[in-house]
């Protein structure tokens, strides 16, 4: 199976984006904080609040003429008066969060325009794979054309060797191409990348084709 590389579509663009903003580990981070913010923020706001607690006890009257069992019953009401510590503790929470949602914009931007410019390059890539690869399929048929021309002998050896070198030359370049495009892409298996430079007939033996380094959307 030969593997040409390929441009990446607005579809795999959006998807990449989506995810990345569900598992990528720095948003996460920031809504464990704001989680964390907001219970802190509800705490301080209870401790403005009165207090207000129904109490009964049971108990026992032992004592000359007692009653035996009683159950008492009592109200707890309780006004905090100085209210400046949750007060505090209120702003300096609202302003964390205010804070935690400017970073998580910030973020989502730059995570956003991130995966838009790893989208252009790989397409570029893969846009100059083809030019040389139109490149090369000009020089091939170019280099036939002159080989029949020299077989009627209408031509000479050196224009036949000199379309042979523009031919390798072009061959050269979208070799190098398909594999910059297939790198970028993400391809990271030697199958996938031997497979795409096969596709334009280089046939580099096993073990030289280096590692890639994948690129995530």
């Amino acid at each position: 199976l030969q593997l040409e590389p390929a441009q990446v579509t607005d579809a795999e663009i959006n998807d990449a984006i989506t995810l990345a903003l569900q598992r990528r580990p720095e948003l996460q981070a920031i809504a464990v904080l704001k989680d964390t913010t907001r219970l802190d923020l509800d705490l301080a706001r209870n401790q403005r609040r009165p207090v207000l607690d129904f109490a009964l006890a049971p108990g026992r009257d032992l004592g000359p003429g007692g009653i035996g069992t009683t159950l008492k019953a009592g109200v707890i009401f309780e006004l905090p008066l100085r209210q400046r510590t949750a007060d505090g503790r209120i702003a300096q929470a609202q302003l964390k969060l205010q804070k935690l949602d400017l970073e998580e914009r910030t973020l989502r931007q730059q995570i956003t325009t991130e995966i838009y410019d790893t989208a252009s390059a790989i397409n570029t890539a893969w846009q100059r794979y083809l030019a040389t690869k139109r490149e090369l399929e000009a020089a091939i048929v170019l280099e036939r054309g002159e080989n029949q021309r020299f077989l009627l002998g209408d031509s000479s050896l050196f224009l036949v060797n000199q379309r042979e070198r523009a031919t390798a030359e072009a061959r050269r370049k979208a070799d190098g191409e398909a594999a910059e495009s297939a790198l970028r892409l993400g391809v990271n298996d030697r199958q996938r990348v031997q497979a795409a430079l096969s596709g334009l007939g280089f046939d580099e033996p096993e073990g030289t084709v280096p590692d890639a380094v994948a690129i995530s959307l």
